[in-house]
C-alpha cells in the first residue's frame, strides 16, 4: 500500500512509531517526477512529524510532570525536617 492510499483510508493518530518512520523513510526514498504532486508528499512528511512530535511531546510532558511531583515532595520535607529541628532545639 503506497503512503497516499495510506492517507486517504486511514488515520495518522491510529498508526504506530514504527509505522511513521517506515513510511517517512518512503516518502524522503520516493521518486516524485510531476512538480504537481510533490507537494503532497511534502504536506504527507510534515503531518508524520508532526504526529511524531506531538507523542513525544506527551512523554516529555509526563516526565516532568513526575519530576516536579518529586522534587514538591522532597521540598516538603525539607521544610518539614528544618520545623522539626527548630523545635527540637527550643
Amino acid at each position: 500500500m503506497s503512503v497516499s492510499d495510506k492517507f486517504r483510508t486511514e488515520n495518522p493518530k491510529d498508526w504506530d512509531n514504527n509505522t511513521l518512520s517506515e513510511l517517512l523513510l518512503e516518502l524522503s526514498r520516493e521518486h516524485i517526477p510531476n512538480d504537481m504532486v510533490r507537494h503532497r508528499a511534502i504536506i504527507q512528511a510534515l503531518t508524520i512529524l508532526n504526529e511524531q512530535n506531538k507523542r513525544e511531546f506527551k512523554k516529555l510532558e509526563r516526565r516532568n510532570l513526575v519530576l516536579t511531583v518529586v522534587v514538591i515532595i522532597l521540598t516538603v520535607t525539607q521544610v518539614l525536617i528544618g520545623l522539626v529541628q527548630i523545635f527540637i532545639k527550643k
